[in-house]
């Protein structure tokens, strides 16, 4: 029995397998879909859609594509759907009735599992969900308010769940705030541009819907991590309006959508300043302030100078009331020793006064 023999120029597309052809007498781009066997002719020319343009090949093993495959627990980001649902994807066999009217500019979040072929025009990008621990958060951005309200109910997400310490009781889950609002369950008023933060202590598992796209960071990464303070320790957050925002540890501290986390060589954590009765910082204070309660209530002036010592307070956190002042290279200002039968005289800068202070004593004078 004669073995069958297939024309030189027949091309089969297995199952999972697609490309494009352009008609030159009717100017089409048709798109062929697996399983299927494409018998070409001088009037079809293999083509590629790369780099915003259709690109001609000579033979259609250089064009064939493999189906865009969204695993479960990913997502796809598709840029440039069709406008009719029923054209959604292509379907299997030729589609050279025309290429469907696309929303160019658009894009839709399409959730995984999907396996399907796409239209000339069109591009991906496939995502995994994003997989946050206690200490991450992400940073989301609206880029269609009418779209991320009409899907919200698309999003994937997975709460994550409440750990209480032995003999606690169980803790009333908060309202979400304006900067969390991404996991209630009832879509909010957005506005397009508007940033949100989800905290890795409210969920465990992201999918963003068509309309909401996580915005990643420098290093391409989606997932942050957010500051862990151990005792002793400190962070420093900057507002976009200049404002800073001083937190100690024990803390995860989580930034708003408008915060930096400040850097010094290097590092975001910072320890306090550790002060003995015989030591002590000096500061102005930069905006008015209180502190105190009921009649130990003090009130700060913007312009008063302070001297701190361990006296007043053993551990020292800046806050952002406060700007140090530093005379050479020293923060932190040290009593002198003046021994028995010796003395210093200090001068009131303000006064002019000079006084004497005899020993022994440890002299640690208000700058």
């Amino acid at each position: 029995m004669a073995q069958e023999t297939r024309q030189p120029q027949d091309h089969v597309l297995a199952p999972g397998e697609y490309l494009y052809a352009l008609d030159n007498t009717k100017a089409i781009v048709g798109t062929y879909v697996g399983p299927h066997t494409l018998t070409a002719s001088g009037n079809l020319t293999p083509v590629i859609w790369g780099e915003g343009k259709f690109v001609r090949k000579d033979r259609y093993d250089e064009v064939t594509q493999q189906f865009v495959n969204i695993p479960d627990g990913s997502y796809l980001e598709l840029t440039n759907p069709a406008v009719n649902p029923d054209n959604q994807h292509p379907k299997d066999g030729p589609n050279t009735t025309g290429m469907p009217e696309l929303s160019f500019g658009r894009r839709v979040v399409i959730a995984g599992p999907a396996h399907f072929a796409l239209w000339p025009r069109q591009t991906h990008k496939v995502i995994e969900g994003h997989q946050l621990r206690t200490n991450q958060y992400l940073l989301v951005r609206v880029s269609n308010d009418t779209e991320a309200v009409a899907n919200w109910a698309k999003a994937v997400i997975k709460k994550a769940a409440v750990d209480n310490k032995p003999g606690e009781r169980k803790s009333e889950q908060k309202e979400p705030t304006s900067e969390t609002i991404v996991v209630a369950e009832k879509a909010p008023q957005l506005t397009t541009g508007q940033l949100m933060i989800i905290k890795g202590t409210e969920v465990s598992f992201y999918i963003p819907p068509t309309g909401i796209e996580v915005v990643p960071d420098r290093s391409g990464k989606y997932v942050r991590d957010a500051v862990t303070l151990e005792r002793m320790e400190f962070c420093i957050l900057l507002e976009e309006r200049g404002e800073k925002r001083y937190v100690p540890g024990p803390d995860v501290v989580f930034p708003s959508p408008t915060e930096t986390f400040v850097e010094m060589n290097g590092e975001v954590k910072f320890k306090p300043i550790e002060l003995t009765p015989i030591s002590g910082i000096y500061v102005k204070v930069i905006a008015d302030y209180e502190e105190g309660e009921g009649e130990d209530k003090v009130a700060h002036k913007k312009g008063d100078e302070l001297f701190i010592t361990g006296t007043q307070q053993a551990i020292y956190y800046p806050r952002p009331e406060h700007n140090i002042i530093k005379y050479g290279d020293h923060t932190v200002h040290h009593a002198i020793a003046v021994p028995k039968g010796e003395g210093r005289y200090v001068l009131d800068r303000e006064t002019g006064e000079v006084r004497l202070v005899t020993g022994p004593t440890m002299l640690l004078p208000d700058p």
